[in-house]
């Protein structure tokens, strides 16, 4: 299982470029631990509620289906590329209108859960495989040649790559809390 990560579980650093949820963990980690920048570092609590729901978004039931492959910053196969982009960004845009709701009703947990699904497709995004809106077939047992090409492609981000990732996040947070401010979007 370590070898996932580098034989390293502490810094989930995913050599193969998986994104698993170790490596979605490390990148939530990076925009919001104790070693964020100032601002942003958010309670324990938040942070794992940022990290189950981006499991979820990529564990749960029917996540890798074809169907659900925008969730993911990807089209399904035949799928239009900017169909696709249109469906992530409103998908984007849903978790944090969920999430400024949720929040101004005093549901702080639910908020923080809908801001990591959203978090989920930002990072997903930037993946060298997702970029563009890349096709995806699946997980199914006739795809994992698929699959594993998919990870071959990924490789862990630069330094750079990673800030930009970081970023992106820290982005979406200003989002939500002008919403809850009554800011706006």
């Amino acid at each position: 299982m370590f070898r996932f990560v580098g034989n390293n579980p502490i810094t989930g650093f995913d050599v193969l470029g998986l994104w698993n949820t170790c490596g979605h963990n490390s990148l939530i980690n990076s925009a919001f631990g104790t070693g964020a920048s100032d601002g942003f570092q958010l309670p324990k609590g938040d942070l794992n509620q940022l990290k189950n729901a981006s499991h979820d978004v990529d564990s749960g039931p029917g996540s890798q289906e074809p169907a659900n492959a925008y969730q993911h910053g990807m089209s399904s196969p035949g799928e239009d590329p900017a169909r696709a982009k249109a469906d992530a960004d409103k998908f984007i845009a849903d978790q944090l209108k969920s999430a400024i709701d949720a929040e101004n009703q005093g549901k702080h947990d639910e908020a923080m859960y809908d801001l990591g699904k959203g978090m989920h497709t930002i990072a997903d995004r930037s993946s060298p495989s997702h970029r563009g809106e890349q096709s995806w077939p699946g997980m199914g047992i006739t795809h994992w040649p698929n699959a594993a090409f998919h990870a071959m492609r990924e490789l862990w981000p630069s330094r750079s790559k990673r800030n930009e990732v970081v970023n992106n996040p820290h982005d979406y947070y200003n989002s939500f809390q002008n919403g809850c401010d009554g800011g706006g979007q």
